[in-house]
């Protein structure tokens, strides 16, 4: 069995790799995993992955719309024993304005804070979804799962709300 679980869907977003760490360390203070646990690793191999039972989609920000900002990021999500996201880790993140990649580390401020918005916006609603939990020996285990969501301008998506 893979490693990890791909879910592919249609919505979603994006953030800056230097950017990436106040992010984590913010939302990972809700962390249910405790300072006496550990992750599980990366290749554990279980009987049956995660599904997803609730999933929620993150609103297209307002300043990625402005400007022009089109974007895909890559979570790796720790679902726990319980079906409950208890870490998000930005693994990759990229982004496009008019189909050209955009370098965040020459782009302007505006752009920067698109891209932050996408990205945060991502982790938020992943941290969101929940999952039947991973099961190992007929018990469920914690495992990481890749959750892949993209962000494009002439794609539906639900307005974030001013």
């Amino acid at each position: 069995m893979k490693q990890l679980l791909i879910l592919l869907f249609g919505l979603g977003g994006c953030l800056h790799a230097q950017q990436l760490e106040a992010v984590q360390t913010s939302l990972n203070t809700n962390s249910a995993v405790t300072e006496d646990e550990q992750d599980p690793p990366e290749d554990l191999k279980v009987d049956k992955m995660p599904t997803p039972i609730q999933t929620k989609y993150p609103a297209y920000p307002f300043t990625a719309r402005q400007a022009g900002l089109n974007g895909m990021i890559w979570l790796k999500l720790l679902v726990g024993e319980d079906g409950i996201v208890k870490k998000s880790i930005v693994t990759k993140a990229t982004f496009t304005q008019k189909d050209i990649e955009v370098n965040l580390n020459d782009a302007s401020p505006t752009v920067k804070l698109a891209a932050d918005s996408i990205t945060s916006a991502c982790v938020k609603t992943a941290g969101q979804w929940k999952f039947s939990p991973a099961i190992l020996n007929e018990k469920p285990v914690k495992v990481w799962v890749v959750l892949p969501f993209k962000f494009k301008l002439d794609a539906p998506h639900k307005e974030e709300k001013k």
